[in-house]
């Protein structure tokens, strides 16, 4: 019998995921609140990416992409001028095979590769190698650099799901936070597995470093603070469900490891000095395909109001979202063209 475990199918890639997002949406409607919507952002520009994004970062008043067409991190300006690349895609062991995630700071440049697992640190002088991490007790998936050579990642053993900081250049643990108490504490109910499929999600950061981390597949987001320590957890407005492991029968001896409710519900996130901004992919149909970013206050994560995203030709949903400290919200759509927006406050 072959099995395709929940660790295969959690790690085979945002790519899958942004394909098959969601819209499953029937029986989670009678749960959706009233969303507050205000007009006050105006576009401002837009230009074409060539490459496949699959993560879009506001970096000092720059924006930085992790392209997965060619394994790199593209730094570029708001008008699409692209000023540097790096990494390089391939099999050597200085090579990328998988780029999920890269960070540029002081200096240095950093890139986690998912097929090798390796996170290199270099210098972008000559490339140099900084250093080499590999973690030795687990997967790692996804991450945001802290500072430098300093990390935050999402660790799970299928039981477990817990924020893990960690020194990459001097390869140690730093500390370990466990979300379960705050989870039966809100829901009565923890997964008895699989808690990597229940919780996944990714990361962003604001200035002050602060990060927030949303769940992809159950309502909640995490504000985590410059220490990777839980300042709160907090739902999204819609109320859904917290999705349980589900183990089902595909015939021919395969058996598929996933959740109940799958529904792919907050699509991107950002964060600046003062909100969370979280893509929302319920009830795509009912705003005619123009998604929904739901703001919420930074300090207690308590909801706002909400920003009605359009669609591109009335076709090309929002996919990607980042926002820099001066309100300039820069949206990625499926076709990757990328569409600068001011909110004004």
């Amino acid at each position: 019998m072959i099995l395709f475990t929940g660790i295969f199918l959690f790690y085979n890639g945002r790519i899958n995921d942004h394909k098959q997002a969601g819209l499953k949406t029937a029986d989670i409607k009678q749960n959706i609140k009233k969303r507050v919507f205000k007009d006050n952002f105006v576009k401002k520009n837009d230009f074409q990416f060539e490459g496949k994004v699959i993560s879009l970062i506001n970096d000092r008043e720059s924006l930085v992409i992790i392209d997965a067409m060619t394994n790199q991190i593209v730094q570029l300006d708001y008008n699409g001028h692209v000023f540097n690349r790096f990494g390089k895609s391939g099999d050597a062991p200085w090579e990328i095979r998988q780029l999920i995630y890269g960070a540029v700071s002081n200096g240095n440049y950093y890139t986690f590769d998912r097929t090798k697992q390796v996170l290199n640190g270099k210098s972008i002088k000559g490339d140099a190698i900084n250093f080499t991490y590999q973690s030795k007790d687990h997967l790692l998936n996804n991450m945001i650099l802290l500072a430098d050579g300093k990390f935050v990642s999402t660790y799970s053993n299928g039981v477990d799901f817990d924020f893990l900081t960690f020194d990459a250049g001097a390869k140690k643990n730093i500390n370990k936070i466990s979300i379960r108490e705050k989870i039966l504490k809100r829901y009565n109910i923890y997964p008895k597995s699989d808690a990597e499929l229940v919780f996944e999600g990714y990361f962003s950061k604001n200035s002050r470093n602060q990060i927030v981390y949303s769940c992809n597949k159950a309502g909640l987001f995490f504000l985590l603070n410059d220490k990777g320590g839980i300042d709160y957890m907090a739902n999204t407005i819609d109320n859904i469900d917290l999705p349980m492991p589900a183990h089902v029968d595909r015939g021919g001896g395969f058996t598929e490891f996933t959740i109940k409710p799958d529904i792919y519900v907050n699509y991107s996130r950002c964060i600046d000095n003062n909100h969370v901004y979280i893509l929302s992919n319920i009830l795509g149909d009912k705003y005619k395909k123009n998604r929904v970013i739901d703001v919420y206050d930074i300090k207690n994560g308590v909801y706002l109001y909400s920003l009605k995203i359009p669609a591109l030709n009335d076709t090309q949903k929002s996919v990607e979202i980042a926002i820099s400290n001066s309100g300039l919200l820069s949206v990625v759509y499926e076709d990757m063209k990328i569409v600068n927006y001011q909110i004004n406050s």
